[in-house]
């Protein structure tokens, strides 16, 4: 198990004395570690006197009532220690507040009071937060202290699970661990406790709560909805940090096996390679814990939801050294649609093996599978009005089905060397099944008789990927100041297989639908495959030549290749390939002072074409440029994060059409986006938390003879405004309530088919939540979104199909215990 240098060899304890009730969490281990860094260690007599003096200094307090881990940070960030924890421990506990001028002993002696938790100095880099009672379960003592084996990980762990934060404060989405300030790039975190508070089950249910996104629904159940970021489409996916393919089906991914998502803005080529610059998305798997855990959610809701889930995790073994989780989840309900249902089950496990003290192997797994009644949305007049009928008006047949079951499984080994160093080596594999049969609309609607027509389809959709990802992290000193190098491999194949069948169109009358005509035979006419691969190797240097600055460089050869065939006939119908294809980034970062940073950023990535020149050649691929320039502070002693981004993203290279031989394409196109981006999300006041964000975006295309100057994506609204926000109460008589709510807010956006503009003006919805929490292991939420039941499309396309309604007025009621 990887451990921090400076909790190896913990001799000789100063001794920190408090109330010894026992601590109501079972297991052999007992024991949360915190760690304050606050110098060099050269044997007891120093560790005496720095304690002494580290521990003397007063410092003002105002800590409400919170879990003792969110405490101890607190009291860290006061006094200006720095804070590790163990990213697999989840404790719930609360401590007491903690108020007035007190010394950082004294501040933990308060907040430590009647917990049962005790605490001590270990060494003057190391305070020890232990269960005394542990003994009591066969724990051995070191003179006049129990000697509990340190839990601890790597400073500033990224993991959120049991933070109750809105604020991330290191991020794995960059290939290694690093604090938010360290990476001079725009990224959004929607933690554990977010995602929580505001039911966010699928991973299309985050995405769109996340600053700067716009979703774009390719059917009802959000199989395949589309990521856009600054305009552009965001097909970096990652899980855990590596790469999975584009084309990967994770928006109906279920949130209950994830710890946090993490969004990267724009082109990230040095990690991903082949991608479409809108930006990158990181999916954080949960993690075994050290301590058992059981967590039970029941809720219900509107439109007859029910859904349940249950999360067991603990040690496996007497020493710990052998951990596991387990997931399940259920979901299941209609929708405000008529006849558009879904039931999605899911089942993860995963395992952490302690190899040695400093390696650790984890393995794992998730099953799947959703099925029910879907459509592609609704049609529109040709003259670009959308129709004005009840929301709950469905386009489709009453045998419309669809079923997708799909299993992943995966593992991780990390080694830490002695001189600090740390190797990952991750692998997955991903295989997912669709089988669909939908009668969808494609057709204006004639707005005299609301008339259009649907489409029977049967189509069969198989996919399975492949990724490894090895890299090693090496931290080294060069005059003082720590220096970062990052160099790795990485490899993905993808294989998608279609098998498509049609029957003849269907009239519908979109005014007065008959759902129940027959399904037709839909014989498969249409084979498709698709095989991917690339493979990639990849470096970046994190380099201080002075203490307040920073110089990142790096960048990424790759190999990508892609083939496509008649599965019927085995004919190859197309290839392309591209051989060391060098994406570079470069950027700087000065810090002005301990808590504020501003930066400018330099990033590329490419995406190949399949357009073909006059003489049948496949174009060069199109690339993606992102300059940016930004400042990230940490507010209120590091309880809260807040950042400001000014982008411009130049797409160039895009297929446009050759004047000179019609039906050819050369790559002159450019399209550029610029914006602003501004966010904030942690603790703003004590018991208040907060995320905010606002984001302002222009697109135009530059050189493009059929489109002008005109707008690039017009769906990507030109403001867009989200926030959510959650006070407790944690004194009082009203303590244990909880207030909640939130806005989103966007200008108009539209859609051009041809001349004709379809679009849907700007909207704001509300969300209104109370919560009450009756003791540590029972916890009620009744949460109100859409309050004022707005009424409008929360996605566009045009006359034939795709137009959406956004959910009106819905309430959900969800029942939390732990144990």
């Amino acid at each position: 198990m990887t451990t921090d240098r400076s909790f190896v060899q913990m001799g000789k304890n100063v001794q920190g004395s408090i109330g010894m009730a026992r601590y109501g969490v079972r297991g052999t281990r007992g024991v949360l570690v915190a760690a304050f860094l606050t110098g060099m260690s050269s044997g007891s007599m120093a560790i005496a006197q720095v304690v002494e003096q580290s521990v003397s200094r007063q410092f003002g307090f105002d800590i409400p009532a919170k879990p003792v881990p969110q405490t101890v940070n607190d009291i860290g960030r006061i006094t200006g220690f720095s804070v590790v924890f163990r990213e697999t421990r989840s404790i719930t506990v609360q401590a007491h507040p903690v108020r007035g001028s007190m010394t950082a002993e004294q501040a933990l002696s308060a907040a430590l009071s009647g917990t049962g938790l005790s605490y001590r100095f270990s060494n003057e880099r190391t305070i020890q937060i232990f269960d005394p009672a542990a003994a009591v379960d066969g724990e051995g003592t070191t003179g006049d202290a129990t000697a509990l084996q340190p839990i601890v990980l790597q400073s500033g762990s990224a993991m959120t699970e049991g933070s109750g934060s809105y604020r991330a404060e290191t991020v794995t989405i960059g290939k290694m661990e690093r604090n938010l300030r360290e990476i001079p790039n725009s990224v959004s975190v929607v933690t554990r406790q977010q995602i929580d508070d505001q039911n966010l089950t699928s991973v299309q249910d985050v995405v769109a709560a996340t600053n700067g996104a716009t979703t774009l629904k390719n059917d009802e159940l959000n199989e395949r909805t589309q990521i856009q970021f600054r305009g552009f489409e965001a097909s970096s996916l990652q899980v855990d940090g590596s790469s999975i393919s584009s084309n990967a089906d994770v928006m109906t991914f279920d949130t209950a096996i994830y710890d946090r998502v993490e969004v990267l803005k724009g082109p990230a080529g040095i990690l991903q390679g082949a991608r479409e610059p809108g930006g990158t998305v990181n999916l954080v798997r949960k993690r075994a814990t050290d301590e058992r855990q059981i967590k039970i959610d029941a809720t219900v809701g509107s439109w007859d939801r029910r859904r349940m889930d249950v999360d067991v995790s603990g040690s496996l073994s007497v020493d710990g050294g052998v951990r596991g989780r387990i997931v399940g989840a259920w979901d299941k309900g209609v929708s405000f649609v008529d006849l558009v249902n879904h039931d999605r089950k899911l089942i993860y496990g995963t395992l952490d093996f302690d190899i040695t003290d400093q390696t650790t192997l984890t393995v794992g797994g998730t099953w799947q599978e959703s099925e029910g009644r879907n459509s592609r949305g609704l049609p529109a007049y040709a003259d670009g009005r959308l129709l004005d009928v009840p929301r709950s008006t469905f386009a489709g047949a009453d045998w419309n089905h669809s079923k997708t079951k799909s299993t992943d499984v995966f593992a991780k080994l990390q080694h830490e060397f002695d001189g600090g160093a740390i190797l990952n080596v991750n692998t997955s594999y991903l295989d997912r099944i669709r089988d669909g049969r939908l009668a969808w609309v494609d057709g204006a609607v004639d707005p005299a008789t609301g008339m259009t027509q649907l489409v029977p389809e049967h189509r069969i959709d198989r996919e399975n990927n492949f990724n490894f990802d090895t890299s090693v992290a090496l931290p080294f000193d060069v005059g003082g100041l720590e220096q970062k190098v990052l160099v790795g491999t990485d490899y993905y194949r993808s294989s998608e297989e279609m098998d498509q069948g049609r029957a003849a169109k269907v009239p519908f009358d979109i005014y007065d639908p008959d759902y129940s005509f027959p399904e037709p035979d839909m014989p498969f006419t249409k084979f498709e495959g698709v095989k991917s691969s690339q493979y990639g190797l990849y470096g970046q240097a994190q380099i201080k030549p002075v203490e307040w600055g920073t110089i990142i460089a790096g960048g990424r050869l790759s190999w990508w290749e892609s083939r496509s065939s008649n599965r019927a006939t085995g004919e190859e119908t197309s290839s392309a390939s591209i051989d060391s294809e060098f994406t570079p980034y470069l950027a700087g970062i000065i810090d002005i002072s301990d808590t504020t940073s501003v930066y400018a950023s330099y990033a590329s990535i490419f995406v190949p074409q399949d357009a073909v020149t006059f003489d049948n050649q496949v174009i060069d691929p199109r690339e993606g440029k992102q300059y940016e320039i930004g400042v990230k502070t940490e507010l209120f002693d590091g309880a809260a994060n807040a950042s400001l981004a000014l982008f411009q993203i130049e797409d160039q290279n895009r297929a446009v059409e050759d004047i000179y031989y019609p039906g050819s394409s050369i790559a002159t196109g450019k399209a550029r986006s610029r914006g602003i981006e501004a966010e904030i999300s942690g603790e703003l006041l004590p018991s208040w938390e907060v995320t905010a964000g606002y984001t302002y975006l222009a697109s135009n295309y530059l050189n493009d003879a059929d489109k002008g100057d005109a707008v690039f994506e017009p769906r990507s609204p030109r403001h867009s405004l989200r926030l959510w926000n959650k006070y407790t109460f944690d004194t009082g008589k009203l303590e244990g309530l909880s207030i909640g709510g939130g806005i989103r807010a966007f200008s108009g956006v539209y859609y051009m088919d041809g001349d004709t503009r379809f679009s849907q003006g700007g909207y704001a919805v509300a969300d209104l939540q109370l919560a009450y929490k009756f003791n540590e292991h029972l916890r009620a939420s009744l949460t109100v979104s859409n309050i004022f039941d707005k009424s409008y499309y929360q996605s566009i396309w045009n006359a034939r199909r795709q137009n959406y309604y956004g959910e009106p007025r819905a309430v959900t009621f969800k029942l939390s215990s732990t144990f």
